[in-house]
């Protein structure tokens, strides 16, 4: 899985890839800060089983905190977008083919509304981010019709003169941008074409398609950056209530920053997606002024925002839940108690889960038992959140 963080220049992507993966990127106020992809890892934050257990857990990958754990996303920053990308304005070009391998996009946008259409910098307020909202959505859209344009009678008498199913070619032709044949199939119904032949297609059709499968294939959050400047809650309350389809998320990337830096030099005790940090040591009266506005910022928005961005592309717009491979004991054969925590696409079962964890041991499944009921399940159990389960394969 691979979360895509896009965005104009300088509304605050690399600051925010940075907060949440420790990485040491750049980030600046100018555009196109960055111009090749930075990819890292960062974190979501779910429940451990183990304190259920009256356990500790001895994660291998990520960390757990008084029963939070948080575990592996890979995450890409890449360069700055702007209208007319797809005609490769700006970085356009490179960023629309960075993205081929995005399963979910996070738009970082600025609610403060000071920076314009290019990234430039302008007076807070004084242009509506809506814009940006729009302008992403054309670009993906026309990125999509691009590819599906590509010699196009070609691909009309291919099905027609040899009979082959349009879907099936449909999903080949638009595969590098992560399309199945099942989403081909969705998006011909959502675009009202399921019944009408490709050569009939006008340029409307072929555009509605492609908007189409562009939210099945690239599903976004909307991180709504700077919501710490004066006025910016109110635009983003404006933006909830214009775009549903949306989730739009209030942010503050940089107060993120702040305090995983200051976590990092132990000057503050902060978890990610806490709404609250503790002082730990003394510090400058420049260093407290800092944190005393950071803890303004949580005050007003909950949060930093950041750390629920992330979780919300990942279980809400992505559908993912998470499991334990375990036994009674909870333990490796190590001695580590519930080293492993998995992300798997919502609906997964039992044996999704066994192939998850190895090839073999899906080829070889006998039966599996869900620790927190005491029973045993089959392979097509389907898992929810927080599930540990021992599954027995044939050596």
């Amino acid at each position: 899985m691979l979360i895509g963080i896009v965005g104009k220049p300088n509304c605050g992507k690399s600051t925010f890839f940075r907060a949440m993966t420790d990485s040491d990127v750049e980030s600046a106020n100018y555009p196109f800060a960055t111009i090749d992809p930075n990819e890292g890892v960062g974190y979501v934050r779910v429940d451990c089983a183990a304190p259920d257990f009256d356990e500790t857990c001895d994660p291998r990958t990520g960390r757990c905190v008084d029963g939070d754990r948080f575990v592996p996303v890979n995450l890409m920053d890449v360069a700055g977008l702007v209208p007319d990308a797809h005609e490769g304005k700006g970085m356009g070009l490179e960023f629309l083919d960075d993205l081929n391998r995005a399963d979910a996009l996070i738009h970082v946008i600025d609610a403060s509304g000071g920076t314009n259409a290019e990234g430039e910098p302008v007076e807070n307020g004084s242009y509506d981010p809506a814009n940006d909202i729009e302008f992403l959505e054309d670009e993906l859209d026309q990125w999509y019709l691009q590819t599906l344009q590509d010699d196009w009678e070609k691909l009309v008498r291919k099905v027609s003169q040899t009979d082959l199913e349009r879907d099936e070619e449909l999903s080949e032709r638009m595969s590098g941008l992560g399309a199945s044949e099942a989403d081909v199939k969705s998006a011909l119904l959502d675009a009202g074409l399921a019944e009408t032949e490709l050569g009939a297609w006008s340029a409307s059709d072929k555009l509605r398609f492609c908007s189409s499968l562009r939210r099945l294939t690239k599903p976004m959050v909307i991180a709504a950056n700077k919501a710490d400047v004066p006025g910016a809650m109110d635009t983003v309350e404006r933006l909830q209530e214009d775009y549903p389809e949306y989730a739009i998320v209030p942010m503050s990337a940089q107060c993120e920053l702040v305090l995983r830096d200051a976590a990092a030099q132990d000057v503050v005790s902060y978890l990610p997606g806490n709404d609250s940090f503790s002082v730990e040591r003394d510090m400058s009266d420049e260093q407290r002024d800092g944190l005393d506005f950071v803890a303004s910022v949580l005050d007003d928005i909950g949060s930093t925002g950041a750390q629920r961005v992330l979780d919300t592309a990942v279980f809400d717009v992505l559908d993912m839940v998470y499991a334990f491979p375990g036994s009674d004991k909870l333990e490796d054969k190590d001695g580590n108690t519930l080293p492993d925590c998995f992300l798997l696409p919502g609906g997964s079962t039992v044996l999704d889960f066994a192939y998850h964890i190895h090839s073999d041991i899906g080829d070889n499944f006998v039966q599996a038992y869900d620790v927190r009921q005491g029973v045993n399940v089959s392979k097509d159990y389907e898992l929810s959140d927080g599930d540990v389960v021992e599954i027995v394969a044939d050596d």
